[in-house]
């Protein structure tokens, strides 16, 4: 399925997004790594607004409205906690479940000819991936802990390079 050498956690969660996505994208198109993340911001604003009352809720908005992207494809990452795929032609994008985390609804895909690239910054609560888009649209996310967000970075600079 994947050229990449993935701990079982992470083969399941390819399985799972491929699973969600599988209607949507074309026949025979592979998931070949996926990786959980949030939004910047996404757990301070959902801590914020879960203990702030009013007050929180405005401070969460702000971090969020400061993380926002703008621009095409924009649209697809409203959700706080997503899990990110990549095939050999997309970026494929899906919500998550706050509770299980597991992939739950597809959101859409991005051809990696709209990418423009994205950076990897290791950290000790969880990765950071900047993704870049050629129209502009920078999302900056925060990795699951146990996700393979520097193998994600990898296959896709690599899949960019090719294109």
């Amino acid at each position: 399925m994947t050229d990449h050498d993935l701990s079982r956690r992470a083969a399941k969660l390819v399985a799972q997004v491929q699973e969600v996505a599988k209607g949507a994208l074309p026949a025979g198109e592979q998931v070949l790594v996926a990786v959980r993340v949030n939004r910047e911001g996404a757990v301070a604003a959902t801590a914020a607004g879960a203990i702030g009352g009013a007050a929180g809720a405005v401070v969460a908005g702000k971090i969020l409205e400061a993380s926002g992207a703008e621009g095409e494809h924009a649209d697809l990452f409203s959700d706080l906690q997503m899990a990110l795929g990549l095939t050999d032609r997309s970026v494929v994008v899906t919500s998550r479940s706050s509770l299980s985390g597991k992939p739950k609804a597809f959101r859409g895909a991005i051809p990696l000819e709209h990418v423009e690239g994205v950076t990897h910054e290791p950290g000790r609560m969880g990765d950071e991936l900047h993704l870049r888009l050629r129209s502009g649209t920078e999302v900056t996310f925060s990795c699951v802990k146990v996700d393979p967000g520097e193998v994600f970075a990898q296959a896709l600079t690599e899949r960019l390079g090719r294109s």
